[in-house]
């Protein structure tokens, strides 16, 4: 994995039909700082500088229950120097949590 320029990226994803929403943050490298006040469920800023950091979001609504899942891919490398991954997370502070987790 080489060091490369920083990628930024926004990502925004909305409520939908769900009435409460369980959220599952997976990273193995990097930095995740994580607030409320969004507008929409979830307003991201995810600043990368190699592909294989760049997270993958899921998102699913089963029975007014959303599941928000944002990962970062299995890492193959032992070679993690200049390596930069930043989280900004911001979620929408009015959208409970779900009151059990969905399996």
């Amino acid at each position: 994995m080489n060091a490369k320029e920083i990628q930024t990226e926004q990502r925004q994803i909305e409520r939908g039909e769900a009435q409460s929403v369980v959220a599952t943050l997976k990273m193995g490298l990097g930095e995740i700082t994580v607030a409320g006040g969004a507008a929409p469920l979830l307003d991201a800023r995810l600043s990368y500088n190699a592909p294989e950091l760049a997270p993958e979001i899921d998102y699913q609504v089963e029975d007014g229950q959303g599941r928000l899942e944002i990962r970062q891919p299995e890492l193959h490398s032992r070679s993690f120097k200049k390596q930069h991954n930043e989280w900004e997370l911001r979620f929408n502070s009015e959208v409970p949590p779900a009151s059990k987790a969905i399996t």
